[in-house]
């Protein structure tokens, strides 16, 4: 069985402004549209949402707005695909239009 070798910092560099998907190495996943990365690999992300039980944030909301990642806490990053996408945008739409109310 062969496997591909992909060098990680041009893969990153092309999913900025993406949403994206981040596991971490403690098992919990969060998703989020990619901001920034840098020559380490840590990450930038905003309109974070967690997808475990665990609670990053104790705000009523349940929403991180930004985040950022070292990269020695992460064990798998993906794309999120269309549907996912647009679940995050909707979810996203929905917690600033009760921000608003």
């Amino acid at each position: 069985m062969s496997v591909q070798i992909t060098n990680p910092a041009p893969f990153l560099g092309g999913l900025i402004g993406k949403w994206i998907n981040v596991r971490l190495k403690y098992g919990l996943d969060i998703c989020g549209k990619l901001v920034s990365t840098d020559a380490y690999m840590n990450v930038s992300l905003e309109c974070v949402k967690q997808k475990k039980e665990i609670e990053l944030c104790d705000d009523e909301s349940g929403r991180i707005s930004k985040l950022m990642i070292r990269c020695n806490n992460i064990l798998h990053v993906r794309e999120l695909n269309d549907e996912e996408s647009e679940g995050m945008v909707s979810y996203w739409k929905s917690r600033n239009e009760k921000e608003e109310e």
